[in-house]
């Protein structure tokens, strides 16, 4: 049996290591199944993991899926994108062009990145309620800040001084960023615990 592995597999082998997409990439080294990747895929994941590991270690990755799996060139699967439907995104058709190219019996992409995965397949860090909820605490706390801080009469005069200004906005702006960095720091710690 011969698979393409879509680039969220390769990544998601990693990242989550008791993953159906690591069981994936076991039987893939234990030459189980016969794999198959384009060239796009392993930039994709050289870039993912040149980002979040370094160069040495995507550099490592890339160099096994080489070894593990046959690699489609661009050209070659570019020769096959008319029979792809247009309904998917450029680079989604190419690969899957690629997997047309490679004749595989199956197209393998990891469950978290068809079903509401982002973009960069990594963990959400940072999301709509997470700023919502930093915003509240900016306004809850910049407001308490605000007053203990600000000196009496310093806004009341014509001419408002421009220290008095960046000590108001400061008292909102340093609760802000204080909050979007704990949550995004909790969530990451959150999802490589459930790794």
């Amino acid at each position: 049996m011969q698979i393409f592995l879509d680039s969220s597999v390769l990544i998601q082998a990693v990242e989550r290591p008791k993953s159906p997409s690591a069981r994936t990439l076991d039987r893939v080294l234990a030459r189980e199944v016969k794999a198959c990747v384009d060239e796009l895929v392993v930039g994709e994941v050289e870039e993912f993991f040149r980002a979040r590991r370094g160069r040495a270690f995507a550099w490592r990755y890339t160099e096994l899926i080489r070894r593990v799996a046959r690699v489609v060139t661009v050209q070659a699967a570019a020769r096959r994108l008319p029979d792809v439907s247009a309904k998917y995104a450029p680079r989604a058709r190419i690969h899957r062009a690629a997997a047309l190219a490679a004749e595989v019996d199956q197209y393998v992409v990891d469950p978290s990145a068809q079903i509401g995965g982002s973009d960069d397949l990594g963990p959400g860090l940072y999301g709509r309620a997470d700023f919502i909820r930093s915003l509240a605490i900016a306004v809850v706390v910049g407001l308490m800040l605000f007053f203990i801080n600000t000196r009496p009469g310093a806004f009341a005069a014509s001419p408002v001084d421009p220290p008095d200004i960046a000590r108001a906005i400061l008292n909102f702006l340093v609760p802000f960023t204080v909050a979007s960095v704990s949550v995004m720091l909790a969530n990451g710690h959150r999802a490589h615990a459930g790794a």
